[in-house]
């Protein structure tokens, strides 16, 4: 239990310094969208699905006002994500 909420509390401060209401996973897989890697590559890293992935990416987008990979990579790079 005192491990859940230690990582509970690391998660929670990394979120809150993160930009435009990001999560710390939305920001993890737009990372790897700006590193060209597929959402199936992504999934297989993640241990995620595939939806999950294509679900995380459009949360992402729609927070970060980008409409495709291209500009996810220069919102990557403009914040040093």
């Amino acid at each position: 239990m005192r491990e859940w909420s230690r990582r509970a509390a690391h998660l929670e401060l990394t979120e809150r310094s993160l930009p435009d209401g990001l999560t710390a996973r939305e920001a993890q897989i737009l990372r790897l969208v700006a590193a060209r890697r597929t959402n199936k590559e992504i999934a297989a890293e993640l241990f995620i699905s595939v939806h999950t992935v294509e679900r995380h990416v459009q949360n992402a987008y729609r927070k970060i006002g980008a409409n495709d990979r291209a500009g996810a990579g220069v919102y990557v790079a403009s914040t040093s994500l």
